[in-house]
């Protein structure tokens, strides 16, 4: 059985950094960006206007890694903030930009075996172009 891996690459279209990452644990949690605001208005009423994404999604990926991935994989993002991205996944290829704080990090525990000996869940968000 073939592994699988999770494929980040940056700077799209002039790709020049590739990072390989493990199968995300959950898998992607994609959510459309359309927002809906409420407004009060003077007369009591409430008024509600829906901003639409136009098809944008924003994707969440959940990944147990060790430490020394975790160092490539944020200095990776640091390299090249704000730059557009590129991820191949299961066939398909989703382009865009990481979000503010692309990269959440949390210590799990020890890792026996793994460079660095330490387990850390990263969260990496990214929103379609």
């Amino acid at each position: 059985m073939a592994v699988e891996y999770f494929r980040l690459e940056a700077p799209y279209p002039a790709l020049a950094s590739t990072v390989l990452l493990p199968s995300p644990e959950m898998g992607n949690n994609a959510g459309l960006l359309s927002q809906v605001t409420i407004i009060k208005m003077m007369d009591g009423t409430r008024r509600s206007f829906v901003k639409k994404a136009e098809g944008k999604k924003r994707h969440r990926w959940d990944f147990i890694i060790s430490r020394d991935k975790v160092e490539e994989l944020s200095g990776m993002v640091e390299r090249y903030r704000g730059d557009t991205f590129r991820v191949v996944w299961r066939g398909r290829t989703i382009i865009g930009k990481l979000a503010i704080n692309p990269v959440e990090l949390a210590g799990v525990g020890r890792a026996g075996g793994w460079p660095g000996g330490e387990a850390y869940r990263a969260t990496l968000e990214m929103v379609e172009t």
